[in-house]
């Protein structure tokens, strides 16, 4: 009965609205509507809460059909029995538009309940609306610990997390870490506790940017004692208030590069090279400023120390520019392993340039050899870099393992199933092997990958241009690498599922923690001294906001809402 009177508001509110599109009365036609309003429930919340679906939807059929679905909230089913369509109907056609873009599927449901053929039509529904968007890295929740971090902590933390969004254990294909013991301890780790939810093998990577900063700690205990008394000099300058406003002012007047010093931080990946890069800069102007203090450091005129100095300016810049090459989004896993492995041959370059003497690629030790006529000490320079590069070539070897599987999203055509690794993906080999063949036999398909290289290199010289003119911020404004990747991936046909199942994990794969990191920084920006009573859940919402790539339009959604009256 709640059915037909609705169906009957319905009439009403039609005659009242001249500009409404045409519906049908019949039971079919209400049964899946109350099914669709059931189903946008159900997705209301794993979907990013400043966009919303509804609001999507909107955008896509336009206000009145989400009003017109708000009228079956409360509607109980009931067995029907005409499951005719109306072609008057607006929200018969939209399902008819479903149904006929999915034949294959329209036939594999045949046997299946009507409840289930509208939650299928609903998932292929929001499927189609991804993939038209592309994938997108987004926050899934933050989870505060109170009490210990055990790697059982976090393991129950995280699986609860993963539960409350419906998001099934068997859809993981890998986990990235920053290598701690509680998260990567064999018995009790958090990766080995979420291995035994899973029914499956899944891939375990430390975060690439953090083997790079712990490659960088192979310097020599000598080379690290210049970067202390570096940061004992900086501290002595900026630490009195009265030191400091003197020092800037003397900047001033000498009219240098730089304004000031930077205090260097351990936990920022940029920091040491960027405080060693100011203080070389600055290094003419701090001597002259001690020496008016009456403050003496003898190491700042030793020639030795001094060319140890230079070198560690000169090194901390080229794994800078490594550094920000792996950070950002968009960077596929193959695409920061192959920086890393170019870094790791750039450094068998660095030791040649040494060995001749000609110091092309240490501008800052060469400047310094040609104004002073120093005897540079090759041997102990040569030895620094081969033991750092020794350290890079003994990490990364999970990432090297699994090379040819995370390249086949960009080289399919040069891919041999024998290299793959299929276990953690669910990969049907049979089929997967006649599909590849197939596509690298069919000239229409494979000429797209060839576009594809051609288009990624457009991107890294785009890149490489804003490199060289340190525009690191203009970065952000090229098209991602991923997109390109997935573009080319969804022109494919569904014919080659097994292709585009194994694509599409690879290209979910988080290759660094950087979206962790990042996500911290922005955290300790919200809960300032001045917001400390911000409880978890409004955090937690912040923070999404604030780390989403998606853009509502707010003035369209402000609309919705009704404005606060005056008294």
């Amino acid at each position: 009965m709640r059915a037909r009177d609705a169906g009957r508001r319905w009439t009403r509110e039609e005659r009242m609205d001249s500009d409404a599109v045409a519906h049908c009365g019949s039971h079919r036609c209400a049964a899946e509507r109350r099914g669709f309003r059931r189903e946008l429930n159900s997705w209301r919340h794993r979907l990013v809460h400043c966009v919303g679906f509804e609001s999507i939807l909107e955008g896509l059929y336009g206000p009145r059909l989400r009003r017109h679905l708000s009228l079956f909230e409360d509607c109980e089913p009931e067995e029907l029995t005409d499951w005719s369509m109306d072609e008057k109907c607006s929200f018969c056609n939209l399902q008819r538009e479903a149904v006929s873009s999915t034949p294959t599927e329209e036939l594999s449901s045949q046997g299946q309940s009507n409840t289930e053929k509208i939650e299928c039509e609903a998932e292929n529904y929001l499927n189609a609306l991804f993939r038209k968007k592309g994938p997108k890295e987004e926050l899934l929740g933050l989870l505060p610990l109170r009490g210990q971090t055990r790697g059982e902590d976090i393991a129950n933390a995280v699986i609860e997390c993963i539960e409350k969004h419906h998001i099934p254990l068997d859809k993981i294909v890998s986990i990235s870490t920053d290598g701690s013991k509680s998260m990567t301890s064999v018995r009790n780790g958090f990766v080995a506790i979420v291995k035994e939810k899973i029914n499956h093998d899944i891939l375990t990577y430390h975060c690439i940017i953090h083997q790079e900063a712990l490659c960088v700690q192979t310097f020599p205990e000598e080379i690290c004692k210049v970067m202390e008394l570096v940061i004992k000099i900086i501290n002595s300058i900026i630490a009195k208030a009265l030191n400091h406003r003197q020092f800037k002012e003397f900047l001033v007047e000498m009219e240098s590069e730089y304004a000031d010093l930077l205090l260097h931080n351990k936990v920022r990946w940029l920091s040491r090279g960027n405080v060693l890069k100011h203080f070389a800069s600055l290094l003419t102007e701090i001597k002259a400023f001690l020496l008016e203090k009456g403050v003496h450091y003898p190491e700042l005129t030793n020639d030795q120390w001094i060319q140890k100095f230079y070198f560690m300016v000169d090194v901390t810049s080229h794994l800078n520019q490594l550094n920000r090459k792996l950070q950002g989004k968009g960077n596929t896993v193959f695409s920061m392993l192959e920086e890393v492995i170019s870094f790791e041959n750039k450094l068998s370059l660095f030791a040649e340039d040494f060995e001749r003497e000609t110091l092309i690629h240490f501008p800052s030790l060469l400047k310094h050899r040609q104004e002073n006529n120093s005897d540079i000490d090759i041997c102990y320079f040569k030895t620094t870099l081969l033991n750092m590069r020794e350290a890079f070539l003994n990490r990364f070897q999970e990432l090297r393992s699994s090379k040819a599987t995370l390249a086949f999203v960009k080289k399919p055509l040069s891919a041999t199933v024998t290299e793959l690794n299929f276990s953690p993906f669910n990969i049907d080999i049979g089929n997967f092997e006649m599909q590849l063949l197939d596509l690298k036999n069919r000239e229409l398909w494979s000429s797209k990958f060839e576009r594809l290289c051609a288009d990624i290199e457009i991107l890294e010289k785009n890149k490489c241009d804003l490199i060289s003119q340190h525009k690191w911020s203009s970065l952000e404004d090229l098209e991602k690498e991923d997109m390109l990747i997935f573009n080319t991936w969804n022109s494919i046909p569904d014919s080659y599922n097994q292709l585009k199942k194994l694509a599409f994990a690879v290209l979910s794969l988080f290759g660094s923690t950087y979206l962790c990191e990042q996500s911290f920084s922005s955290m300790n920006l919200m809960k300032t001294k001045l917001r400390g009573c911000l409880i978890d859940k409004n955090l937690e919402s912040c923070l999404k906001l604030k780390t989403t790539t998606y853009k509502p339009d707010l003035t369209k959604l402000s609309k919705e809402m009704q404005g606060h009256c005056s008294h």
